[in-house]
C-alpha cells in the first residue's frame, strides 16, 4: 500500500520531525506512541486521534504538551472496538510558531484479541464419574493479569452439548478455578438418549453468583426435568471442550473422558539424535521405569523395521530386526548401518521404526513404546538466518554470520567452511566471482565473516557456504542420481541500501547467544557522515510484542582520528584493500565513518525478541536509519521458584513444597499422580506454552498496512521514459581470477521495457517492521532499474533510472 498522507502543510525546510506508532493497534490497550521534533525549540501541544476510517468520529483520542520541543512518548488508551481498520491522526502545534502546523492522517489496523487465555486442566484424561478440575487465567500481551470478571465459561460434550456454564466470574488476579462432576456411568458417543433433544436444554447461572456453580448444582433445584433429559449427555466418552468467552473472543481446550488403568510403568525409546545414511554405528535405548523412577524387571521384546519406499520394494519380504532379553530397567540395542541396510540402493530406508515391549515379572502387565527415526542424507546443517542482514550498507563492512549445526541443531566446532562471494553490478544481470576462501566454525558453532566496503555501483552481494569435508556420495558411481550423502551447502542474496547522500548506519553486535534478562548489552553503531559535522544526535526506539517500550536520544561528537572498521578482525572477503581508515567513496560528497556505542538494559519486556532502531536527521532533510533484531532469553519480570524439600517420599508421609516469588503475588498449586501423564501429554501450563502464545503480537514488516510499495511508485516513475545515457560500470576487486567483468556501455536502441525492478531498500525498509511512522524532511530514495531487451543482439542491457524524489509532498511515513 503506498503511502497517503491527507493532510499537508508548507513549512520551513529545517525543521521537522518523526511520529511512531505501532501500525497494528491493540483493541482494549494501552499503547505508546512517541514524537521526536527536529530544529523545534519550542513546546509543542500535541494531540493524537484514532478516527473511524470513513468519519471524524474519534475511537481514541489522547494529548500532551512537550516542553522545549525535544520529543516524547504518549499513552493511547484504546477502547474495545469492532473496527478492523481506522485511521490515525497526529495534530501539533506550537505557541510562537504560527507558520509550523502538523496535521497528518494515516491509515492503521486494529487487532481485537489483545489478550491470552490459558484454560489448564490438572490432567488430559480422565475416567467417567470423576471431577474435572481447571483453572482460567488471561494476560495482556505485557503478560499483567486481566482482573475483570470473565463474560463466560462453559463445557461441551463430544455431541457439542453445552452442560455446565458459569456467567460473569471473578477473578483472583486474573486467575479463576472451576470443577465438573463427570457422571459414573460412561456411554459411547452416539449410545442411546436423544441427542437432538439435549441440544435444547438450556443451562442458568447461579442466582448467588457463586464461582462453584456448575451442572450438578441445578438437581437441587426445580429443573430436575431437564436434568433427567440430558443426564445420558454426561455419561458419554470421548473428546470434551472448556471454552472461554470474554469480550466476543472465545478460546478452547479439550480434555478426554475414557476408561483406564493407570499405568504401573512406562517404557520409553530413546533413538539416536539424528540417523545418517552413512552411519556405521547405532544405538537406541529403551528405558522401563515406574512412576517414582525406580526400575522395572521383566522381559523385553525389541523389533526394528526399515521403511523402504513403496516404489522401491521388491517382492521379498521386508527386513525385520527382533532382539529379546532380560532387563531391568534399561536397555542398550546397538545396530550396524549394514543390518540396517542404509548403504544398500535396494532398502535405503526412508526411516527406521522401533518398537519396544516390556512384560513385568509378576504380574505379566506389558507396555509398549514405539520411535520412528528418519534417515537424514546432510551431515550438517549451514544457516545464514537469522543470523545474518538481509541488506548491506555501502561504505560501511557487512558483518555476518553462518551457523554450522548438526542434524540435532546443536552447534559443530572445528568444522571447515568455504564461503564463496559474488557481486552483482547495477544494471547487471549475471553475477561476478569475487573470492571464495575456507574458515572454521568456532566454539559456538558460528563462522563469522566481513566484507569490505562495497563500490556503490555494487547492488547485490551472493554468498555460498559450502561444508569442505562432505563432498557428495553416490549409492552407485555409475549412477548419479542416486545420491547417497549430500554436499551441505547454503545460499544467501544480500540487497544493497540506498542513499542519494550515502549516508548510512548500521548496528554491530558480535553477541551469538540470547541476552540475559537483567543485563546491560551494549551495540556497536557506525555510521557514515560528511566530515565537517562534527556533533550529531542519534535517536533510539525498542519495540517488542507489537509495542514501543523505549525511546532515546545520545548527543554524539564525532572523532576525527581514523575508526578502524575490522581491526584484528579474521575473516575478511573482498572489498577495497585501502578502505581500513574512516573514509568511505561515496560517489558525490566525502564520508567519513564514525562510531558511537549504546547501551541498554535487557528488560523481561523485551524477552524473547525485540527491534532496536537507531537513526539521525540529516541537514538536509534525509532520515538515517537502521534496525537490528536482539535475541533474548525468555525470561519474566516475576521470578518464582518451587522446589520439594526431599525428591523422595513413602506412600502416607508429609511432603514439604517451599515456593518463592515476588511480594503479592498469587500462587496456584495442583498436584497430579505423574502416571496420568503416562496416558498423555501434559496439561501443565509452562513457559514454552506462554511464549507460543506471544509470538502473535509479533509485527513484521509483511503485516499490513503496508506503507512501501516499490511497483507502484516505479510504475508512476516510468509512465516518462527516461534518457538512455552512457555509464560505466565499475570493475570489482577480486582476489583470484574471476569470470571477465561485465564492462558494456548503454547503447541508444529500440528497446521493451518490463516493469521497474528495485535492486536496492532505503530508509523506510528500517521502519518497516510494525510501526506506523509519519515523518518531515525525509527524502525517500529508493534507486530503481528498467530492464530493456535488446531487439537486434537478443541480450539485455540495463539502465538506471536514479533517485526517487520526496514520496508525497512534507510528510511521508514508514514502518518499525
Amino acid at each position: 500500500m503506498t503511502d497517503r498522507i491527507l493532510t499537508q502543510c508548507s513549512v520551513s525546510f529545517s525543521r521537522g520531525f518523526i511520529f511512531t506508532a505501532p501500525k497494528r493497534l491493540l483493541a482494549d490497550s494501552v499503547e505508546s506512541v512517541c514524537l521526536s521534533l527536529h530544529n523545534v525549540t519550542e513546546p509543542a501541544h500535541v494531540k493524537v486521534s484514532v478516527l473511524h476510517v470513513d468519519s471524524d468520529e474519534k475511537i481514541a483520542f489522547t494529548e500532551h504538551t512537550i516542553p522545549q520541543g525535544v520529543g516524547s512518548c504518549l499513552e493511547l488508551v484504546v477502547p474495545p472496538t469492532l473496527h478492523t481498520r481506522a485511521r490515525l491522526h497526529l495534530q501539533v502545534r506550537f505557541d510562537h510558531l504560527a507558520d509550523y502546523v502538523i496535521n497528518s492522517v494515516k491509515e492503521v489496523h486494529i487487532q481485537h484479541d489483545s489478550q491470552i487465555t490459558f484454560i489448564q486442566t490438572d490432567k488430559p484424561v480422565y475416567k467417567p464419574g470423576q471431577e474435572v478440575l481447571f483453572r482460567v487465567l488471561t494476560v495482556r500481551q505485557d503478560l499483567t493479569p486481566v482482573t475483570e470478571q470473565i463474560s463466560k465459561v462453559w463445557i461441551e460434550s463430544p455431541s457439542e452439548v453445552r452442560l455446565a456454564q458459569w456467567l460473569n466470574t471473578s477473578t483472583e488476579l486474573g486467575l479463576a478455578q472451576f470443577s465438573f462432576q463427570l457422571s459414573h456411568e460412561p456411554m459411547q458417543v452416539g449410545e442411546g438418549g436423544d441427542a437432538g433433544n439435549a441440544r435444547k436444554v438450556i443451562l442458568l447461572p447461579n442466582k448467588t453468583g457463586d464461582d462453584d456453580d456448575d451442572f450438578n448444582s441445578l438437581e437441587k433445584g426445580p429443573w430436575a426435568h431437564i436434568v433427567q433429559s440430558i443426564g445420558m449427555c454426561n455419561r458419554k466418552k470421548g473428546v470434551w471442550k472448556i471454552k472461554v468467552d470474554r469480550r466476543g473472543s472465545t478460546q478452547s481446550r479439550s480434555f478426554e473422558v475414557r476408561e483406564y488403568v493407570l499405568p504401573r510403568f512406562q517404557v520409553s525409546v530413546v533413538p539416536p539424535d539424528y540417523v545418517l545414511a552413512d552411519a556405521q554405528n547405532l544405538s537406541w535405548t529403551v528405558c522401563a521405569k515406574y512412576s517414582y523412577g525406580q526400575p522395572v524387571k521383566g522381559e523385553l521384546h525389541i523389533k526394528a523395521v526399515p521403511q523402504t519406499p513403496t516404489w522401491r520394494q521388491r517382492k521379498t519380504k521386508p527386513l525385520e530386526i527382533h532382539y529379546m532379553a532380560e532387563v531391568t530397567g534399561c536397555q542398550v540395542l546397538n545396530l550396524t548401518g549394514s543390518e540396517l541396510g542404509l548403504s544398500d540402493w535396494d532398502v535405503a530406508p526412508n526411516n527406521i521404526v522401533v518398537t519396544a515391549s516390556v512384560t513385568e515379572v509378576g504380574t505379566g502387565v506389558t507396555q509398549n513404546a514405539s520411535v520412528t527415526s528418519s534417515i537424514l542424507h546432510q551431515s550438517l546443517k549451514l544457516e545464514f538466518l537469522p543470523h545474518s542482514a538481509q541488506y548491506f550498507k555501502p561504505g560501511l563492512p557487512y558483518k555476518g554470520k553462518v551457523k554450522v549445526l548438526l542434524q540435532n541443531n546443536a552447534p559443530a566446532p572445528g568444522e571447515m567452511v568455504q564461503l564463496c562471494l559474488k557481486v552483482q553490478g547495477k544494471g547487471e544481470w549475471s553475477r561476478t566471482l569475487v573470492v571464495c576462501k575456507n574458515f572454521t566454525s568456532d566454539s559456538n558453532g558460528f563462522v563469522q565473516f566481513l566484507v569490505r566496503p562495497q563500490h556503490h555501483n555494487v547492488v547485490l552481494l551472493s554468498f555460498v557456504a559450502t561444508a569442505v569435508g562432505y563432498q557428495t556420495k553416490y549409492y552407485s558411481p555409475d549412477k548419479r542420481w542416486r545420491v547417497f550423502m549430500d554436499q551441505p551447502s547454503a545460499f544467501f542474496d544480500v540487497q544493497s541500501w540506498y542513499s542519494p547522500t550515502n549516508s548510512y548506519v548500521q548496528i554491530a553486535d558480535d553477541k551469538e547467544t540470547g541476552l540475559e534478562c537483567g543485563s546491560h548489552h551494549t551495540f556497536h553503531v557506525f555510521y557514515t557522515m560528511n566530515p565537517n559535522v562534527t556533533r550529531r544526535t542519534f535517536y533510539y526506539l525498542v519495540k517488542s510484542r507489537g509495542d514501543l517500550i523505549r525511546m532515546g536520544r545520545i548527543q554524539h561528537h564525532q572523532k576525527q582520528k581514523p575508526t578502524k572498521l575490522y581491526e584484528d578482525f579474521p575473516n575478511i572477503l573482498g572489498g577495497h584493500e585501502d578502505s581500513a581508515d574512516n573514509g568511505t567513496e561515496s560517489g558525490g560528497e566525502e564520508m567519513m565513518v564514525g562510531k558511537l556505542s549504546l547501551k541498554l538494559l535487557v528488560e523481561p519486556k523485551m524477552s524473547p525478541l525485540s527491534y532496536l532502531l537507531v537513526y539521525y536527521v540529516r541537514e538536509d532533510g534525509e532520515t538515517v536509519p537502521a534496525t537490528h533484531v536482539i535475541q533474548v532469553d525468555k525470561c519474566f519480570a516475576n521470578k518464582v521458584k518451587a522446589s520439594f524439600q526431599n525428591d523422595q517420599g513413602t506412600p502416607g508421609s508429609r511432603a514439604s513444597l517451599h515456593i518463592t516469588a515476588s511480594p503479592h503475588s498469587l500462587c496456584a498449586v495442583a498436584a497430579v499422580d505423574e502416571s496420568t501423564n503416562f496416558l498423555a501429554a501434559s496439561s501443565a501450563l509452562d513457559s514454552e506454552w506462554v511464549f507460543r502464545e506471544l509470538a502473535h503480537f509479533h509485527i513484521d514488516p509483511s503485516s499490513g498496512p503496508r506503507q512501501k510499495d516499490v511497483w507502484d511508485y516505479c510504475s508512476r516513475k516510468t509512465k516518462a521514459s527516461p534518457p538512455l545515457e552512457e555509464e560505466e560500470i565499475h570493475r570489482p576487486v577480486v582476489e583470484e581470477e574471476p569470470p571477465i567483468w561485465d564492462l558494456r556501455r548503454r547503447r541508444r536502441r529500440r528497446f521493451v521495457a518490463t516493469h521497474p525492478m528495485s535492486k536496492y531498500v532505503d530508509a523506510i525498509q528500517a521502519f518497516d517492521s510494525g510501526t506506523e511512522l509519519f515523518m518531515k524532511r525525509r527524502n525517500q530514495t529508493v534507486d530503481f532499474v528498467y530492464r530493456h531487451v535488446d531487439i537486434y543482439r537478443n541480450t539485455l542491457l540495463g539502465k538506471d533510472g536514479g533517485e526517487f524524489e520526496h514520496l508525497v509532498g512534507d510528510v511521508t511515513s514508514a514502518i518499525l
